[in-house]
Formats: structure tokens, C-alpha cells, sequence
């Protein structure tokens, strides 16, 4: 998860200097993309005015849908279903 988060703050950084036009730090890319994988949101970066940063931000966003989603079967589901035979369910 954490090479995912770092890679899309890369591609964030400089997709928002090349197709945006904007300059500023690595960390806030970083942040951008913690708050679109913990759904807080976007903060100043709203709205985006090329297409690249707008579909690469509905892949950022489906990304992160599907991680919660895989994490979900992984780490949950079996902690319920312990949970349910401690209980006896």
C-alpha cells in the first residue's frame, strides 16, 4: 500500500507540473493523495483543467476503492468470522 501511495504522489507531482502548470512540494502531492485514499478529499487542488489530471484522478480514486475492497476480504471477513465462532454464531 505504501509503494502504491508513493508512486501515485510521483506521477500526482509531476502530472500537475506538466499537464497543470503547477509547481509545489513532493509533500504536497503526498498529501493530496493520503486525503484521496483515506476519502477526506482535495483540499485547493479542485478543480483540475486538463483531462490527464482528471482521468488520472478517476484512476486514483478506483484504485483506492479496490484496495479497501481487497483489504476488506483479506483482513476483515476473517476477523468476523472469527469473531462469529467466539461467539457462537
Amino acid at each position: 500500500m505504501t509503494g502504491v501511495i508513493l508512486a501515485y504522489a510521483v506521477l500526482y507531482h509531476h502530472g500537475m507540473h506538466i499537464f497543470e502548470g503547477e509547481r509545489f512540494s513532493f509533500l504536497h502531492s503526498l498529501q493530496v493523495v493520503v486525503e484521496t485514499f483515506t476519502t477526506t478529499g482535495f483540499g485547493l487542488d479542485v478543480p483540475w483543467t486538463s483531462p490527464e489530471m482528471d482521468t488520472f484522478v478517476i484512476i486514483m480514486d478506483l484504485t483506492e476503492v479496490i484496495l479497501i475492497f481487497m483489504a476488506l476480504s483479506v483482513l476483515i471477513f476473517p476477523l468476523l468470522e472469527d469473531w462469529g465462532r467466539f461467539i457462537g454464531i
